[in-house]
Order: C-alpha cells, then sequence, then structure tokens
C-alpha cells in the first residue's frame, strides 16, 4: 500500500518522470533547512549525475548568477513532469556570493546544487559553512554517471579565488577547480512530505490511502450504518463509495473533509464500503472495509447464526441490533466469565480469544430490549475449540511447542500459571497471548490506541494480562514482543514491553490517564525506557526533569573543527530546557573507530547548545575526526 513521502526512509531511492521517463531520486532528509522552509518538506537528490557541465561559462564564481544555476532551473527544470512542478516550488538554502565576497547569505531556487557540508565535507580555510551535514552525506558523496563513477560539482565557491568552485573527485575526496571545468550535475529540489509514495516507489502527487477504514459486524435495514476512516496528513477531501449486494458497481455515497459518515441500511444483504483521500483534487489507492452483513428489519438481532466456532485463533466478533430506540441489555457468558452491559446498536463487540479457557467450549449471548409492548430477548449459542500448547513432561527447561512449532513468547504465561486450574481465566496468565498489532507500518498512534481501548474493555479494574503488542512507532508489522497490559480502572492502564526478539527495541510503555478531574481519560505520548538511539531521531522517554518529560535525540556532527568553529542543526523547535550535551568523537572512516569523549578533552574550548543549533569550538587539529553528540532535554509543550 502507498505510503506518505514523510515516513519513507531517509536513504530510500523514490522515482519521478524526466522528460516522461522515471528516474531514481534518493530520500535525502525530511524537512530540509525547516528554519529556513518550515516543516514538512523532504529533499530528493538524484541518484545519478545528469550530465557533465561547466560550474559557469566566465571565469567568476557567482553560484546565484551561474551558468550551472541558470541551467537548473531553466531547461532541466522543465524535464520534469508540469504537475510536479506546482509542488517544487522553491526551496531557501544557504550559499556563500562568491567571487570576492565571503558573505554566507540565502538563496531560494527551485533546483539546486548541494554544498561542500551538505555532503559531509571538513570545512577548509577558503570556504565557508554552508547549511548542514545531510544524513546520507556519505552515500551522496560518491557519485555516477551512467553507472560509472564520476565527479560532481557543489555549490561552495573558494573564497579565496575568484575563479575557482568545489567539486568531488570520483573517488569521493573534495577539491576545488576551475570554474570552466567540467564535472557533475546532479539536481536537488524539495517537495510536501505529504506526497505518496507508491508499492514501486513512484512519487505520486496523489494522497496516501487511510490506513484503516471501521463498520460495524453486522447492520439491519432501515437502521443507521456507521462508518469511519483514518485521517491522513496532508490531505484536503475524502471519498467514500458503497457497493452493496444489489449494485452493479461501486457507489459514491460521500465527499469532503469529515471522517465519518453514517446513511440508512438499504434492503441489502451485504455491504461493504471504501474511501479514498486526496490532495490538490490528486487521489490515492482505496482503503476496503470487510464485508457488512445486512439483516432484514426485527425488533432484536444478534449477528451470526447458532454452531461452531471451530478452533479459535482470534477474537470472537458480534453485535446486537434493534430496529427500536430502547436500551439493549447484554449478557455474556464465555467460559470461566459472565458479564451483563448495555451495548450500542449495532456496535461491534469483542469476546479476547485470551480470555477462554483452552479445550472445548460453549458461548452464550442473550440479549433483551423493550419496545414498549413487553421485553423481546434473543439468544446465540457457539461451541469452539481453543488448542492447548504441549510441555515437556519431565526433565529440564525446554522449548515449548504447539502443533509441532516453536512458541515464543506466546507460552510465558502458560508457564506462570502451569495447571489450568490454578490460575481465572481471563486475567491474561494461562490463555493464549492475544495480539494487537498494526494492520500497517503507517498506521498512526491514534488509531492503534483505539485497539488497545478494545481490549481494555473487556478486561475488569485491576487486572492485568500479557499481550503481544505492535505499536505503529516502534514496529510497524516487524518483531516479536511481549508486553504487559494493565488496567486500574476506566480512567488509568499501562501498556509495557518486558521483552522483545529485537533487543535494540526492548523497553518502551504506553500511559492511560486524567491529567485532571476535568479532563477525559486519554493515552499520553509514546515513550521510551531504552531508546534505540538512531541518528536524527528524537524520542521521548520515561525520564523526567523537573516534572517533565525527557526526550533525546542523536546527532550526527559530522567532521570535527581544525582549531576553529563550528554549529550543527540539531533540528528541535521548542526546547525549554537543554540538561545535558555529550559527544564523541570517532576517526571519520566510521564510528567503529572510536575517538575519545568530547567532555573533558582540554583541546575542545567550548561546546554547547544555543538556540538551533549544536556548537562547538577546538583549540586542536580534528582532521581527521568526526562526532556524534546526544542531547537530552525538556519542551516547552509540555
Amino acid at each position: 500500500m502507498a505510503q506518505q513521502l514523510g515516513q519513507v526512509a531517509v536513504g530510500t531511492l523514490v522515482k519521478l518522470n524526466e522528460n516522461g521517463s522515471p528516474v531514481e531520486f534518493y530520500v535525502a532528509k525530511h524537512d530540509y533547512e525547516s528554519g529556513l522552509n518550515g516543516a514538512g518538506r523532504t529533499l530528493l537528490v538524484r541518484k545519478e549525475c545528469y550530465d557533465n557541465r561547466v560550474w559557469n561559462s566566465v571565469q567568476v564564481n557567482t553560484y546565484a548568477s551561474s551558468t550551472l544555476d541558470s541551467w537548473l532551473n531553466s531547461d532541466y527544470k522543465n524535464l520534469l513532469d508540469s504537475d510536479f512542478l506546482t509542488v517544487i516550488g522553491t526551496t531557501k538554502f544557504q550559499y556563500t556570493i562568491g567571487y570576492g565576497d565571503k558573505t554566507l547569505s540565502t538563496l531560494e531556487r527551485a533546483i539546486f546544487q548541494l554544498s561542500r557540508t551538505e555532503l559531509g565535507f571538513t570545512l577548509p580555510a577558503d570556504a565557508n559553512f554552508e547549511g548542514n551535514i545531510l544524513p546520507i552525506a556519505s552515500i551522496l558523496q560518491k557519485a555516477f554517471l551512467n553507472g560509472e563513477t564520476n565527479s560532481q560539482w557543489t555549490r561552495t565557491p573558494n573564497t579565496f579565488y575568484l575563479t575557482a568552485a568545489f567539486f568531488v573527485y570520483a573517488g569521493g575526496n573534495s577539491d576545488s577547480t576551475g570554474v570552466t571545468a567540467e564535472a557533475g550535475s546532479r539536481p536537488a529540489f524539495t517537495v510536501p512530505s505529504t506526497l505518496s509514495v507508491t508499492d514501486d516507489g513512484t512519487l505520486s502527487l496523489a494522497s496516501a490511502p487511510p490506513h484503516a477504514i471501521t463498520v460495524p459486524v453486522q447492520a439491519m435495514q432501515g437502521n443507521q450504518l456507521a462508518v469511519s476512516w483514518s485521517a491522513v496528513d496532508g490531505a484536503d477531501c475524502y471519498i467514500l463509495e458503497r457497493k452493496a449486494n444489489t449494485d452493479a458497481d461501486w457507489v459514491q455515497v460521500y465527499s469532503g473533509t469529515d471522517l465519518t459518515f453514517s446513511e440508512t441500511a438499504g434492503t441489502w444483504e451485504s455491504v461493504q464500503y471504501r474511501v479514498k483521500s486526496g490532495a490538490n483534487g490528486k487521489y490515492g489507492e482505496y482503503t476496503i472495509s470487510s464485508l457488512v452483513d445486512v439483516v432484514p428489519v426485527s425488533i432484536l438481532v444478534i449477528s451470526g447464526s447458532d454452531g461452531s466456532l471451530g478452533t479459535l485463533t482470534n477474537d470472537v466478533q458480534y453485535s446486537v441490533s434493534s430496529s427500536g430506540t430502547s436500551a439493549l441489555t447484554v449478557t455474556e457468558s464465555a467460559g470461566r466469565t459472565t458479564r451483563t452491559f448495555t451495548a450500542a446498536n449495532g456496535a461491534t463487540i469483542r469476546i479476547p480469544v485470551i480470555e477462554l479457557p483452552t479445550g472445548t467450549g460453549t458461548i452464550k449471548i442473550t440479549a433483551s430490549t423493550n419496545p414498549g409492548s413487553g421485553v423481546v430477548t434473543v439468544t446465540r449459542n457457539w461451541t469452539y475449540s481453543k488448542t492447548a500448547p504441549t510441555f515437556a513432561n519431565a526433565g529440564s527447561t525446554a522449548q515449548l511447542q504447539q502443533n509441532g512449532k516453536n512458541i515464543f513468547p506466546l507460552t510465558l504465561l502458560e508457564c506462570v500459571r502451569g495447571a489450568e486450574s490454578l490460575a481465572p481465566g481471563g486475567f491474561g496468565f494461562g490463555d493464549a497471548v492475544q495480539s494487537i498489532e498494526t494492520t500497517s507500518a503507517g498506521e498512526s498512534y491514534e488509531t492503534y490506541c483505539a485497539k488497545v481501548d478494545a481490549v481494555l474493555d473487556g478486561m475488569p479494574d485491576k487486572t492485568a494480562k500479557l499481550v503481544l503488542a505492535y505499536p505503529p512507532a516502534v514496529y510497524g508489522k516487524a518483531g516479536t514482543t511481549i508486553s504487559l497490559l494493565y488496567k486500574s480502572d476506566a480512567n488509568y492502564a499501562v501498556l509495557s514491553n518486558i521483552g522483545s526478539a529485537d533487543t535494540a527495541l526492548c523497553g518502551w510503555r504506553m500511559i492511560k490517564l486524567k491529567k485532571s478531574s476535568s479532563d477525559p481519560s486519554a493515552w499520553q505520548p509514546f515513550e521510551w525506557e531504552h531508546p534505540p538511539m538512531q541518528l536524527g531521531v528524537e524520542y521521548r522517554t520515561v525520564e523526567r526533569y523537573n516534572g517533565k518529560p525527557v526526550y533525546v535525540k542523536a546527532i550526527n556532527f559530522g567532521a570535527l573543527p581544525n582549531n576553529t568553529n563550528k554549529s550543527v542543526e540539531h533540528g528541535v523547535t521548542d526546547i525549554e530546557t537543554c540538561f545535558e550535551l555529550f559527544g564523541n568523537s570517532y576517526l571519520t572512516d566510521g564510528p567503529s573507530n572510536a575517538g575519545s569523549n568530547l567532555i573533558g578533552d582540554n583541546r575542545i574550548r567550548a561546546l554547547y547548545r544555543t538556540g538551533n543549533v549544536v556548537y562547538i569550538s577546538t583549540g586542536a587539529s580534528f582532521a581527521t575526526y568526526s562526532a556524534i553528540f546526544v542531547m537530552k532535554y525538556t519542551k516547552t509543550t509540555d
């Protein structure tokens, strides 16, 4: 399924047309120069050079009036599809004026060449620091043309010589040469991060599809049928279509900005819905709902039919529908538990499979209502089976198996319980572990929280259960993780990770609480106990400073300055207090070649965070070293 460009990992290749043919571009940085352009712009850099050409046709190293700049924003720009030109717009970036003027200024162009700094090269005495090192600078340092290694120009002029500009050799080293020499032209530009990337990597103006569409398990003819879908960033319209069993094709039933739609169910036997999102008149793929059974008008109906549900592997779902408006009372007897509650007309009700005992069992649903002429009652009876895992009969610790397959970590709870009679069902210890997972890698955190709420609804207060949790902020649809879900009451719950096959992703939590008596209970932002600490990614942690959440971010500083000063933007705009900053140097050919802790290094004159940059001043040569800094801080927004 298509996803938004802003969700695509940096370093990924996407495709867009040049002169009608697809060409690959690197996703080089999200929120490119956000201080100049605002958030939400993604930098794309052509995978290969377009050709070899002069930097300037006259002996003058002013980029803003160069032959290269003129070609990029005329001949090359016109090779791109006309509809893409409307979203490329212009981008602001730092550049050196040149031709004797060493001033660092800001230029605005649609298409541009990367700077020497952005490509990750150490700042020499004859060049300015222009912009920030790109996350994939090491990749972009190597240029190609027609599959062969090739030199490439930068936009950086030599500040000592009026007729020279910096380029990168085919081997990856940088130097300056005369502007009338030839080197590779490598176009770069920014586009909105809300654009869609299809499964084959094609960049599209169409909006990404909604991650989820929700429909009831069952509807009743003549009653309201509610449909909802997840929001898509950047979308300005949604189109909802319906196809009932009586329809020959899909029929549009809604167009607008709402995320919900309700209509009266017709004389159908079944119906299905699909939704797509649009931006600027461009629409992406559909997200299709499950099939909804539509039953004839009746005072009271329980979905499904009596009989066997077979061997259960997923939650049991059903709904209770009525043609009247009176309250619907439901009594659910499933395994060891019985509960009575008021159900919403036509809403989906779940019986978590984890709450059902292993072996064979029965489920009985009784629903009643009083339409004014007396109480009406209907029942539904189901049988089911639930396979128990097998255990080693004796000896030391052994791998648990079921149907000849290893089980990990699902049966940790079975080990706790041992025998079925030792713990009551429905409390998570002794039954199959319920899975709460994302439907796609791009699923929103809000949608996932709603799935956790659905499990909590079936849990008594002051109980806990083990679950397999796959939050979108961590796993997408990958990974195997065991977590503990605790419900205090309707106002407080915790989902906490306690183990994972991927040890780099172990240690996070989600908390639901009431911040005040007047606020509704709500899930708080995702928090880490042990963040993976990927470069350039901000993590909210469980740590607190002066009562506020602590955030942590690792920053690729790039090459350290040689007996001079340097600053790099940290990318955080709402810092309240930065209470910790530390860094470590490493040899430029790789972080595995360790250098030293910069804190306490007597060669460091200053190291601090100010405004939107991390600043360092050195009193010695660090010619072969780069650095990574870690910043811990609180935010004004909390």
